[in-house]
């Protein structure tokens, strides 16, 4: 599983702090590249709460306090095939970095399931980025940490295959944001209590990974999102 945790959001540290206390993450490549950010808010905010009501009740906040603080003390967490690169190293300026060129492929290709945390998680909107459309380049299966509804807009404007017979994509449809979460941890739990048998799919659906990525270069060549913006641009 790799996860990527770009950008300050309760959602990605929430799913940080459950994998962690369900003795997941050691089996995650997981980075943190903005830790550095959530720790400077931490000290001039002496109750911050607020940052997890949205996903947890205060309950399971305190409760989920120890995973939390580990991960309130980290300044930056690199994936393990990005140690050895430069990235990310300079805190508090992030302005210069080229984002279409500081990931691993590594990451990508050691790994059958990946999951996506998507930027936009609670606004009730879909908003679709490059972190979605990477694993079904990458031959990878994934699971999606998302606003409703993302799931059913991949499959729909872009035909992609999300493997509903390995994966139970059911908390698409959840409105309820707190619900939405748990449901998609539940999956990914259950997907983890079953490795052998996601290898074995993997192995005899080969055709199906390689589909995705051609919708993927599809995507890249196709005009079709050029031609509505200058149809709008010619309307009188």
């Amino acid at each position: 599983f790799p996860v990527t945790i770009e950008s300050v959001k309760a959602h990605r540290y929430g799913l940080l702090a459950m994998l962690k206390k369900y003795n997941m993450l050691d089996s995650v490549d997981w980075s943190l590249i903005m830790g550095w950010e959530r720790k400077r808010v931490i000290t001039e905010i002496s109750d911050d709460l607020d940052f997890y009501r949205n996903i947890f009740s205060d309950d399971e906040i305190k409760e989920l306090r120890p995973e939390l603080d580990f991960l309130e003390n980290i300044d930056i967490k690199k994936s393990k095939y990005e140690e050895d690169h430069t990235w990310f190293d300079i805190f508090g300026n992030h302005n210069g970095i080229d984002w279409g060129k500081v990931f691993e492929y590594k990451t990508y290709e050691n790994s059958y399931v990946n999951i996506t945390t998507e930027s936009c998680y609670f606004p009730h909107e879909i908003h679709v980025t490059d972190k979605s459309v990477k694993p079904m380049y990458f031959y990878q299966i994934p699971i999606f940490l998302a606003s409703q509804n993302h799931v059913h807009f991949l499959r729909e404007r872009y035909k992609f295959d999300v493997f509903d017979d390995i994966i139970n994509h059911e908390y698409d449809l959840e409105f309820d944001n707190k619900k939405r979460f748990f449901k998609i941890f539940d999956e990914i739990t259950r997907v983890f209590k079953n490795k052998d048998k996601v290898i074995k799919f993997y192995k005899k659906n080969e055709e199906r990974f390689y589909n995705n990525r051609m919708k993927v270069l599809d995507i890249k060549n196709s005009t079709k999102d050029k031609e509505f913006f200058m149809g709008l641009i010619d309307k009188k």
